[in-house]
């Protein structure tokens, strides 16, 4: 009898055991609630290079609103690829994403767009990326940390740095971060600093184990008979005749070497 759902079950099933969230390939199998008719509309209007003061910030403000937290933690969707999104914005807008890097700037913005926080993330490349964060951001959030979150991309924004030169950057809106471990170029650092960190553990307490070994060694008291005098001596009184006292001398001399 074929069994072919044996097989699909197990794929589904083995990466929550092993511990390990599936990215979801598109907008359809994710847990996140996808935009509405009219919140596309409103997100078409977006005018790339500009910043957010328009009506399509608000569209996927509202959007963004109804996630729930329980769903977008356990929601791991593709990193973004921020060349090809501000080369064609057009083609990715609205499209989910994670976002993951170095927390660098978090700015409040004015009324009435003090519905989000203005981030500066930079990903593990080095290319910063703007993130309007909506809602409760955890304590442990904070400038310098690494940050973790999932947001829908916005569009492509341009500012000026501080050397005076216009920059495009990738901007997306999203909601619920939290803090993650140190990821890129720490990884291969760790992998390095563990193992010699426990191959010198190992080295001093062998070290500290010989040394006590030999400490001990000095310290025990010579078995009785093995100095060569005490050899010598151990046949009893010598003859008084000194010719005969240095004959016997080395007859228990080629004694004690046999």
């Amino acid at each position: 009898m074929r069994r072919p759902a044996i097989i699909p079950t197990l794929v589904l099933i083995l990466p929550g055991v092993l511990g390990t969230p599936a990215a979801p390939a598109s907008d359809e199998i994710e847990p996140i609630p996808p935009l509405t008719e009219e919140e596309r509309i409103r997100l078409e209007s977006a005018h790339d290079g500009r910043d957010y003061r328009e009506e399509a910030f608000f569209a996927l403000i509202e959007s963004v609103r109804t996630w729930e937290a329980a769903r977008v933690l356990t929601h791991f969707p593709r990193a973004p690829d921020p060349e090809a999104w501000i080369a064609d914005p057009d083609r990715y807008r609205g499209t989910i994403a994670r976002v993951r890097g170095r927390l660098e700037q978090r700015v409040s913005l004015e009324p009435p767009y003090d519905v989000a926080e203005e981030w500066f993330v930079r990903d593990e490349t080095g290319t910063p990326q703007i993130v309007y964060v909506v809602g409760e951001v955890p304590a442990d959030v904070r400038e310098g940390r690494p940050v973790d979150l999932t947001a829908r991309f916005y569009k492509r924004m341009r500012f000026t740095a501080r050397d005076g030169r216009e920059y495009d950057y990738a901007a997306f809106v999203g909601a619920h971060p939290r803090t993650t471990t140190p990821t890129g170029a720490w990884q291969p650092l760790g992998i390095v600093i563990i193992p010699l960190a426990i191959l010198l553990l190992a080295f001093f307490l062998l070290l500290i184990f010989v040394r006590s070994g030999r400490a001990r060694r000095a310290t025990l008291p010579r078995p009785l008979g093995t100095d060569e005098t005490e050899a010598l001596d151990a046949g009893g009184p010598l003859p008084d005749d000194p010719a005969e006292a240095l004959a016997e001398l080395r007859r228990r001399a080629e004694h004690a070497s046999r």
